[in-house]
């Protein structure tokens, strides 16, 4: 009959231990793999570069060519307050107190929306927003000629679906000598 050997007396050592040890370390091993490999190769991941490229063309237009301080000795990114202002106002549907001058101010067709003046496609939801240094959005103040007051203009125009990506690019620009912060998102 078989007599089973006292493990005292076993001289192959813990065969179960060293064997549950084991393998649970290759199963971390293999799991810590698994996850953190893939993240390794995300920088390298194809991305839509179209997209910044078009948003890069679209903060150059608005700037160089219809909000640009021609009159300014300062570098390029110095708005014109009054171009500004127009831009902001006529493209805000809800705004009533518009002036008829601002019309002159306007280098471009007025009938045309703000994707259409950018350059967008007709897919394409554009927001435009100037920020003060602290992060709020930035307004300016205007005479308008309708009630004979002076009145805020909040910077900002356009909206954007966050459920989508975004591309976002943001400029350093000068109105009256003061810095602000250019956000134009594209989704």
């Amino acid at each position: 009959m078989f007599k089973p050997k006292k493990l005292h007396n076993d001289k192959r050592g813990q065969v179960l231990q060293d064997f549950v040890l084991g393998i649970g370390i290759f199963l971390i091993t293999v799991a810590f793999v698994g996850l953190f490999i893939p993240n390794m190769f995300a920088p390298f991941a194809v991305t839509d570069s179209g997209d910044s490229i078009k948003v890069e063309r679209m903060s150059d237009t608005l700037i160089h060519n219809y909000l640009q301080d021609t009159q300014s000795d300062r570098d390029k990114t110095t708005l014109d307050k009054e171009a500004t202002i127009a831009f902001f106002a006529l493209s805000d549907e809800t705004n009533n107190n518009v002036n008829d001058d601002w019309y002159d101010e306007l280098r471009y067709d007025q009938n045309d929306d703000i994707e259409e003046v950018l350059g967008a496609q007709e897919f394409d939801d554009v927001q435009v927003e100037i920020t003060n240094p602290d992060g709020t959005t930035a307004s300016l103040q205007y005479y308008t000629e309708v009630n004979g007051n002076t009145e805020d203009i909040t910077l900002s125009t356009g909206e954007i679906d966050t459920e989508r990506g975004i591309t976002t690019i943001d400029r350093i620009v000068y109105i009256d000598g003061s810095p602000y912060r250019m956000t134009i998102r594209l989704r």
